[in-house]
């Protein structure tokens, strides 16, 4: 009989997870400058008192937002380039001033977004009373960052509206509360990273969108500064997840899909295919069964296009240990197999039904033992 399996191949490496794209090498981004103290004063005296009066928009006077950018979870990721109907913070001559403070690709990112949109729903979401709220000048830090925006009136409390520029030159745009970020928020990284989502006692908590200079773009729910909960990744190569992620990495239940069409549903650990689950080719072979490592490991079904199917024992993405390999017009091999070809004894059944033990050594028969 020979192989009797020969000319079908389940036991090519299934590529599941592909590696992610390198980044051109960098001498690493331009730091911005901390000010000095006669910088500083000089740009409070540049700002004067009535034009920071005309920074603030109403609220009042707001649009309401057409949910384009929801928090629900079925939505496209949110839409960075999109300028929203809702007001701006501040004017854009003011941000010119601050923008020799910003590290450069934060100022390139800034550049390409614009300035962080305050919606009336997460401004009403905050419940603040603008009427104990003032807006002072630029602020320096304690950490040598400056901060400019409302505080709570004759306190040291930053509360309400109001950005964050840190001395590396990162830049925070969104709310505050009790002198940390809280609320809805947008940070630019010194590495063009952004994150734009919900802040809580100063760290993403909640929705949120993540974008790693356009190449890898996550959103979902955070919680202490990481994913956990349910979440969506898209990389560079078309591959996307959706699915569970538990402190950052993909874990739990989920679905892997790959530009060339696979597809895989399951059990997922440490971002690998691993416990059970099925994964679907694009010509219509499916495996369902253990995984380990992302390969198929340990027992599973795997159906051809053509109506052929193997059930049983696999190890490293190849059959191996017991397993029962049918033809669609009746002929079964039912016995050992080893690194993907039969060996050892087996059981092999024609189509007629008629019985055969044979001897197999890697994947071609012996001979009849009955």
């Amino acid at each position: 009989m020979g192989n009797c399996c020969a000319g079908e191949d389940d036991s090519k490496q299934t590529n599941m997870l592909k590696k992610k794209s390198k980044g051109k090498s960098s001498n690493g981004p331009k730091k911005g400058r901390t000010l000095t103290q006669d910088e500083f004063d000089q740009f409070k005296q540049e700002v004067k008192d009535d034009e920071i009066d005309d920074l603030w928009s109403n609220p009042g006077d707001w649009e309401t937002d057409d949910d384009s950018d929801s928090d629900e979870f079925n939505k496209d990721l949110v839409d960075l380039d999109k300028k929203g109907n809702t007001k701006s913070l501040f004017r854009s001559n003011f941000m010119d001033k601050l923008h020799e403070y910003l590290a450069d690709d934060v100022l390139a990112k800034h550049g390409e977004l614009g300035p962080f949109q305050y919606r009336k729903k997460d401004y009403n979401a905050m419940k603040l009373d603008e009427g104990k709220l003032e807006v002072r000048n630029p602020t320096k830090l304690e950490d040598d960052s400056y901060y400019f925006g409302q505080w709570i009136q004759g306190t040291d409390e930053r509360c309400g509206r109001g950005f964050q520029v840190t001395e590396e030159g990162e830049l925070y745009e969104g709310f505050w509360n009790k002198n940390k970020k809280n609320g809805k928020g947008r940070t630019l990284f010194i590495n063009r990273d952004v994150f734009q989502g919900t802040y809580k006692n100063g760290q993403p908590e909640g929705y949120g969108c993540f974008v790693k200079d356009k190449d890898v773009k996550t959103k979902g729910y955070y919680k202490k500064d990481k994913l956990n909960g349910k979440g969506f990744e898209m990389l560079p190569d078309g591959t996307t997840y959706r699915g569970d992620f538990k402190n950052g990495e993909k874990e739990g239940e989920g679905t892997f899909k790959w530009e060339g069409g696979q597809s895989y549903t399951g059990e997922v650990i440490n971002g690998k295919l691993q416990g059970k689950g099925t994964y679907t080719w694009t010509d219509g072979r499916t495996y369902t069964g253990d995984f380990k490592d992302s390969k198929m490991d340990g027992e599973g079904i795997f159906k051809f296009s053509d109506g052929k199917q193997y059930e049983g024992e696999y190890k490293n993405d190849k059959k191996h240990g017991h397993g029962v390999y049918t033809w669609p017009e009746g002929k079964k091999y039912d016995g050992g197999w080893k690194n993907g070809k039969q060996h050892g004894e087996g059981i092999y059944t024609t189509k007629e039904g008629k019985v055969k033990k044979g001897l197999w050594e890697d994947g071609e028969k012996i001979k009849w033992i009955s």
